[in-house]
């Protein structure tokens, strides 16, 4: 039990001074999305551009 304790104890001394978080908005969030499902289709479409460019027997040599 003390152990608990000493690690609470030492945990509250850790974040004593630390500002309280900023609220995180809707659109920022939606922004994110919006990044992150753009760069995950151009990280899909670019290969399988390549790979449509590909003759299928030179796809099979390598």
């Amino acid at each position: 039990m003390r152990n608990d304790l000493g690690h609470l104890f030492v945990l509250r001394l850790a974040t004593a001074d630390l500002p309280e978080p900023e609220e995180f908005g809707t659109a920022a969030a939606l922004a994110g999305m919006a990044c992150t499902t753009g760069v995950g289709a151009l990280a899909g479409l670019i290969p399988a551009t390549v790979a449509v460019r590909v003759k299928v027997i030179d796809a099979t040599r390598y």
